[in-house]
């Protein structure tokens, strides 16, 4: 698909394969979906992107979105993420949020690499993990 991301329709989204990501990406959309979640939430599908490009669309399951980790706290787990608490050395990121014109859904980005988790189930954890750099 050649067209911008503010000019895909909602139903050009919701049609969308899934895709896991073969490169990094910066930004991802939501594309709220027509299925419950067991929460009583709707479930999501999300679109990664770098600028106007589509690197993958994963999701579907999900009904929470959790950024730079569950808590913010990046992949720190265990030990490393007592200490990391403990010593307020986490990592901060920037993330902005718009909301694309045709398909009315919103656009989180950020000027970082970012990466998902292997397992994407009732929640979705995205990474901001460094600087992007092409």
């Amino acid at each position: 698909m050649n067209k911008s991301l503010n000019s895909i329709t909602f139903q050009e989204f919701m049609d969308m394969d899934y895709k896991m990501p073969e490169k990094p990406f910066t930004g991802v959309v939501i594309v709220p979906m027509q299925e419950p979640h067991d929460s009583g939430y709707r479930t999501m599908k999300f679109v990664l992107t770098h600028g106007d490009e589509i690197i993958g669309v994963v999701g579907g399951g999900c009904d929470v979105i959790h950024l730079n980790g569950i808590g913010g706290y990046g992949k720190l787990y265990g030990d490393e993420l007592k200490t990391a608490i403990v010593s307020n050395m986490t990592k901060r990121t920037d993330w902005s949020i718009d909301c694309l014109w045709q398909s009315h859904c919103i656009r989180l980005f950020s000027s970082y690499a970012c990466e998902i988790d292997d397992f994407i189930g009732s929640d979705f954890c995205i990474y901001a993990t460094k600087p992007y750099r092409r």
